[in-house]
Formats: structure tokens, sequence, C-alpha cells
């Protein structure tokens, strides 16, 4: 792995500091590197003017301003930010939602709270996630 660079959109500021523990040692060596955005608004920005080496994403569904459905059709909407393989995080994990997610392009949904171990395997594909 690379210096791979991953967005975690999520207006929980507790969200940042668990992947900052869970893969401190990843991000120590550079073999991880994280960038985080409080709001779908300004990780599209993130997205479009700053960091176009990202290639995985992690979004919230609810928050403040654009939801993370939205945020999904955007990405959709734009081809210079469309191929991001994009993950669901939520408490919300009803089939509804679950399938909404899946008919916007999302690879997965990870309900909350978080399951590192998943996580892991989805950045290291030791496993290959559902």
């Amino acid at each position: 792995m690379n210096d791979r660079i991953i967005l975690v959109i999520d207006d929980e500021h507790d969200v940042s500091w668990l992947f900052n523990q869970k893969f401190r040692k990843q991000i120590k060596d550079r073999s991880l590197q994280f960038c985080y955005a409080e709001s779908a608004e300004e990780a599209l920005q993130i997205l479009i003017e700053k960091q176009p080496n990202i290639n995985l994403v992690f979004t919230d569904l609810n928050m403040p301003g654009m939801t993370g459905f939205e945020f999904l059709r955007k990405l959709n909407q734009n081809s210079y930010i469309q191929n991001i393989t994009t993950y669901v995080m939520s408490a919300y994990s009803d089939p509804e939602n679950m399938n909404m997610a899946k008919d916007l392009g999302a690879a997965g949904f990870i309900t909350k709270p978080l399951d590192f171990d998943y996580i892991k395997a989805i950045l290291f594909q030791t496993d290959k996630p559902d």
C-alpha cells in the first residue's frame, strides 16, 4: 500500500479521533493518510480542489446541511470525482437506508458503532467485505 489517502466525513468529532487511534501505526509509517471533513459540502471541496488523490471515502448519512445520500448523488453527477469508492457509515441501518446507499453507488454500509475490523478489511482487502 503506497500512501493511500482516505477521506472520512462525519460531523461527530470523535470519529476522526477513533480513526486516528485505530490506524495510528499505519499513519505513522505513512501507509495510510486520512483527511477529515465535518460536512459533505467540505468533503466535496476537498475532493475537487484540494486532494485529487483520494480514492476511498467513508461518509456519515445524517449530517447538517447536505446528507450522505445527497453527497453520493453529487459524486455521481461530477465526472471528475465519480469513480471514488464510497462506504456509508450510519447508526440507521434499516434496509431502506442500506438499499438507498447501494442504489446511489456506495460500495458498502457500515453500522455505527463502527466495526474497525470490518474497516481494516476494506482498507487492506484481507477479507473482501460484503
